[in-house]
């Protein structure tokens, strides 16, 4: 006999625990710079942006971050930190806007170069693919959406990100 609240909450907890779809490692040295958003899943927060950057700098035991998006005619943007999760290899990030809350933040995918990379989230409601020049080749762009939905995500939910602002 199921219990419905009792459901509920098994379907509660289960959602805390996700398996880990990340990268061995990251060298948060080589994540620093500018990254340009090719595309996304839709979210609140960035709806009516266009042009959509992030860039990170590497401070002591985190990544300060600066996310900018052109929205109604004016660039905006919001500062962020991102602290390392020990014993991830710096693949699994907690991101912070506002004290005290902290957001998961994954890289689950990224060339050896760190040219491009896939950011994720452990539920699977958020996704960005990332390039260090606003514009890449439709093959690579295939190779990232390919390597998100090996991970378990929801590929047809992007949105291709319009970098027109970087021409």
């Amino acid at each position: 006999m199921k219990i419905p609240f009792l459901d509920g909450l098994s379907e509660f907890w289960e959602s805390k625990h996700y398996p880990s779809h990340t990268v061995d490692s990251v060298d948060l040295q080589h994540f620093e710079g500018k990254w340009y958003e090719i595309a996304a899943f839709p979210t609140w927060f960035e709806r009516n942006c266009r042009c959509t950057t992030s860039e990170y700098s590497y401070v002591g035991d985190h990544l300060e971050v600066r996310n900018t998006c052109r929205k109604d005619g004016k660039f905006s943007s919001m500062a962020a930190k991102a602290y390392p999760v020990p014993d991830t290899g710096n693949a699994q990030l907690k991101l912070q806007y506002l004290w005290p809350l902290k957001q998961d933040y994954w890289v689950v995918a990224r060339d050896e170069e760190y040219r491009y990379m896939v950011i994720g989230h452990p539920s699977k409601k958020y996704l960005w693919l990332m390039a260090r020049e606003p514009h890449i080749d439709d093959a690579i762009f295939d190779s990232m959406v390919e390597m998100a939905r090996a991970r378990g995500y929801q590929v047809e939910r992007l949105q291709k990100t319009n970098q027109s602002c970087h021409e």
